[in-house]
């Protein structure tokens, strides 16, 4: 349990102080100079409501903590795991270094803290591991509208009428700000970025940043995350089947039909083949959306 000075204070259990000396005279007449930026991957919750590791569920042919950490890597110096210490060993965070929690059972805002006590001079890129529907798109944005001269960039939802802390940018200056908070008793990210002086950017779409806490949110994002083929003719016969469902992947037709043909051994490619979305043609590089109808159709023989 942390002590009340010891939270006012930033101070984790490890005894390393998160203090203003930790990034003094970074700020030059207003302006930030350049810090790295890391990206974090908060999976050390219990996960008690979904009643199995959130981290570890597939909802792309991977687990998403894995595919999580494969979206930050290109925008990102290094990215890391926040996790329990007694997930240390688990092969599931094999592929990233780990910040073990140093201040533990308090929540998202432990992870966060944890990574500026082990960091205390980079910027985070802070992303939960439970958004199905988060992508790369969406980081870019964040990215971009970064704005280093505030504790934290993030995302505002018009249908919750609050920030998303969970996928956010924090700056140094952040540990200090939450630190505070924390002595206050607010543990809760959303409640500091509401109180304190943040950038916010407007969220194209609220459903990008929804998560999956029970059971029932995870089948029903697999099945928002996946598009139904339509198969006619030779393709039928190859596949044995009328259609079925599948996930999009690189959310483009071309890559799912190679997925496809390499499967059932189509007897042609992409190039005598045409497309349908939703009952209309489309080009091969037309975008897919959760939910679509992907038909393709063979050549038709004959006059």
């Amino acid at each position: 349990m942390i002590s009340e000075d010891s939270a006012r204070l930033g101070t984790p259990a490890n005894g390393r102080l998160l203090d203003e000396r930790s990034f003094a005279g970074r700020v030059a007449e207003g302006v930030p100079r350049p810090v790295e930026l890391y990206g974090l991957v908060l999976a050390g919750g219990r996960s008690r409501r979904m009643g199995r590791d959130k981290s570890a569920l597939n909802y792309r042919g991977e687990p998403h903590a894995r595919y999580t950490a494969d979206l930050l890597s290109p925008y990102c110096e290094r990215v890391f795991y926040s996790c329990r210490a007694d997930q240390a060993d688990n092969p599931l965070f094999a592929d990233h270094p780990k910040i073990a929690d140093v201040f533990p059972d308090q929540g998202p805002l432990g992870g966060i803290l944890s990574a500026f006590a082990a960091h205390p001079d980079a910027a985070f890129l802070v992303l939960a591991c439970d958004l199905p529907f988060l992508d790369a798109e969406t980081l870019k944005n964040l990215i971009r509208g970064r704005e280093p001269r505030k504790i934290a960039t993030a995302f505002f939802n018009p249908e919750r009428g609050k920030p998303e802390p969970l996928c956010a940018i924090y700056e140094p200056a952040y540990a200090i700000e939450a630190g505070k908070f924390s002595g206050q008793g607010v543990n809760c990210p959303t409640k500091i970025l509401e109180q304190s002086d943040v950038h916010l950017i407007p969220l194209s779409s609220a459903r990008l940043l929804e998560n999956a806490n029970h059971p029932e949110d995870y089948e029903l994002a697999r099945a928002k995350l996946n598009v139904t083929v339509e198969y006619f003719a030779v393709f039928r016969a190859c596949a044995g089947r009328n259609s079925e469902d599948v996930e999009i992947g690189d959310a483009k037709p071309s890559a799912v039909f190679e997925r496809l043909r390499s499967r059932y051994r189509f007897p042609m490619d992409q190039s005598h083949v045409h497309l349908a979305v939703n009952d209309e043609f489309a080009p091969w590089d037309r975008p897919l959306s959760p939910g679509d109808r992907v038909a393709f159709l063979p050549p038709v023989s004959g006059g």
